[in-house]
């Protein structure tokens, strides 16, 4: 038996109830677009995120850290490739091809964003102490610097660091048994060197004369030997 309305037998309640049913439908639709939407747009920044710490994974300059961003991306590829796929499946998709449910483990992203906040939290905490550590180790040295120029240089000038784009930097040059060496000082390090003589950077006695690194602490272990030694010491 056919219980369709025609256009001489349909009635306007139930026209009106065809229009709502429309509507409802109409408004269903938007709803999911929207949704689909948003999901897609999040997924979009999620798997820009993996792209980012891919990044960090190719530039990071510790085998440590190369391997935690490269996990972090793995980990957020894994977790967002099944809804990946279930936010761009079509949504007019005809009724007597239904969509296969993939079988998946719902993605917690609560609990992701956790496992990840401790793996940030944990390499943050790495950092400031591997920061701290060489911070320590750069006073350590700036410290004996200081005390090789106040005990040891025939004349000592610090001035500023024209070659270091950040403020505060400065330069300590010391002359010890008659060469030139010098030193790079951080605005952290600058109490222990604010007694001796500051000149500008264009002063004569600022000017670095070429010495490499090498050749500085040459110099260094040769003046060490020869206050350690007792009696005459073979000058070179």
């Amino acid at each position: 038996m056919n219980d369709r309305h025609t256009a001489d037998t349909i009635t306007d309640d139930a026209l009106d109830a065809l229009y709502e049913q429309l509507d409802a439908r109409d408004a269903a639709l938007a709803t999911y677009t929207a949704q689909l939407q948003r999901d897609q747009a999040a997924l979009a920044r999620v798997r820009h995120l993996a792209d980012r710490l891919d990044e960090f994974a190719e530039n990071a300059l510790k085998t440590s850290d190369r391997d935690l961003y490269a996990a972090l991306a793995r980990d957020i590829r894994n977790h967002t490739a099944p809804a990946a796929t279930a936010a761009t499946r079509p949504a007019d998709q005809p009724k007597e091809q239904p969509v296969q449910q993939e079988k998946h483990t719902p993605v917690d992203w609560k609990a992701l964003a956790e496992q990840n906040e401790r793996r940030w939290k944990d390499e943050g905490n790495r950092r400031a102490t591997a920061e701290a550590e060489r911070d320590g180790a750069y006073r350590e040295r700036a410290r004996l610097v200081a005390l090789v120029a106040g005990g040891l240089a025939e004349q000592v000038v610090v001035a500023p660091a024209s070659d270091v784009d950040e403020p505060g930097w400065q330069i300590l040059y010391a002359t010890l048994h008659g060469r030139q060496c010098s030193w790079h000082f951080s605005p952290q390090d600058a109490d222990l060197i604010e007694y001796f003589d500051h000149v500008p950077a264009d002063d004569p006695r600022a000017q670095w004369d070429g010495h490499t690194t090498e050749a500085k602490y040459q110099h260094i272990d040769y003046l060490a030997r020869a206050l350690g030694t007792p009696g005459p010491f073979r000058d070179r």
